[in-house]
């Protein structure tokens, strides 16, 4: 299953590079939310509470670290259609859940979800919505929410040996 979304995953947004410019924009209004699903998903499956607690402080901090910025720094989109450009909200939605995914199960989820994240962005660039600097800024911030916020999810491994004169103890962590 995991390999069919892997594919799924690398394929669609490469397809549809060569769409006109409003279609990348409506494919990224709709991908840019795919990875923070994918963790939300993930967590649920795996009934990873704790996860699902780190996803929604990174993702608080990076919406409210965007919307700060926009309010304060009022830069024009390339197509004028606003004051809202810095940093892209789109891009940093998309980078907090990727950033989440890889961190929190690693680069197996996590690669795919970069992908996908980075496809939003090249995607905000071509349809004018955004410059480099924005959706840089907007993939920065979320990856360092999610960073600061998701630990790794790790499985310990205690093994207990009988040994020459009592026992050894391994962990992994």
């Amino acid at each position: 299953m995991r390999v069919i979304i892997t594919l799924l995953l690398l394929v669609f947004p490469v397809a549809l590079m060569s769409q006109t410019k409003s279609r990348v924009r409506k494919s990224t209004d709709f991908l840019f939310s795919t990875p923070i699903a994918a963790g939300i998903t993930t967590a649920l499956i795996k009934k990873d509470y704790v996860g699902l607690k780190q996803l929604a402080f990174s993702t608080g901090t990076a919406i409210v670290t965007n919307y700060a910025l926009e309010l304060s720094v009022k830069k024009v989109r390339p197509d004028h259609t606003g004051k809202h450009a810095f940093p892209s909200t789109h891009t940093l939605i998309a980078f907090t859940g990727a950033e989440y995914v890889q961190r929190r199960y690693g680069w197996k989820w996590g690669l795919p979800a970069f992908f996908v994240s980075s496809y939003v962005a090249w995607g905000r660039v071509n349809a004018e919505k955004h410059d480099w600097w924005d959706v840089a800024a907007g993939a920065a911030i979320g990856i360092g929410a999610s960073y600061a916020f998701t630990k790794p999810l790790k499985n310990a491994n205690i093994t207990i040996v009988p040994a020459h004169k009592g026992v050894v103890i391994t962990a992994t962590f």
